[in-house]
């Protein structure tokens, strides 16, 4: 969720549970905590991991509040200047080059810091926030992101994968960098596949990222055949 430019927490879906990250200037000390990352010299990233909506109370309330609070704080003076686009990702650069701390878990134990994210799969997330709600799952190699429970769009390593009508299959073939998904020799007409070099403008994205979303929404599941 971002308080005017800058994040402050995201929520990533898991198999069983979601994982709360809290964007505050200082370290929170709780079991509900479950580790923290250094993202910058003054915010630090904490992971909670709620498997319940009743968990969501105080004291996550309050530290909701208090990231809310810091992000407004963290845009005055200089570091208004860092704060535009730091916070598509935990494991980001600072403009020194610097890589953040290792992430470290309060019990003790050492946690390997994951890799940085895709951008790809950053700005995919940041065109479909303020759309429509959405889920992410880890598929096709990458992030696909659901919608009405159905995938929607994927984005993974150099391209993205489009679920589109079938109707305007052949003429998005025509666009720059467009594909039909082929998968074990066979061709997935109403897929395609949209290079990352395509997509350099925001236009070109927010075309297909629209495109996904039409379909999407008339779409229906078709009924199972019995056997």
């Amino acid at each position: 969720m971002f308080s005017r430019n800058s994040c402050y927490f995201f929520v990533r879906p898991k198999r069983s549970s979601l994982e709360l990250c809290i964007f505050v200037g200082r370290t929170l000390k709780a079991p509900e905590v479950r580790r923290v990352e250094r993202v910058s010299k003054s915010k630090l990233a904490h992971f909670i991991r709620i498997t319940h909506r009743d968990e969501v109370e105080p004291p996550i309330t309050d530290w909701l509040r208090e990231a809310y609070d810091f992000s407004d704080e963290s845009l005055t003076g200089d570091r208004a200047k860092r704060a535009s686009g730091r916070e598509k990702g935990i494991a980001v650069k600072d403009q020194k080059g610097e890589r953040p701390e290792k992430s470290h878990r309060l019990d003790g134990v050492k946690e390997k810091r994951a890799p940085p994210e895709n951008p790809l799969i950053g700005r995919v997330r940041a065109a479909l926030s303020g759309k429509i709600d959405f889920q992410e799952k880890r598929m096709f190699g990458g992030v696909t992101f659901m919608v009405r429970e159905k995938m929607c769009i994927s984005a993974g390593k150099g391209r993205i994968m489009c679920r589109i009508d079938l109707d305007v299959h052949e003429s998005a073939l025509k666009r720059e960098g467009c594909r039909t998904v082929i998968m074990k020799g066979r061709q997935y007409r109403g897929y395609v596949y949209v290079d990352a070099d395509a997509l350099k403008a925001q236009s070109k994205l927010d075309y297909w990222i629209n495109l996904s979303l039409e379909y999407n929404g008339k779409s229906t599941n078709a009924p199972r055949k019995r056997r």
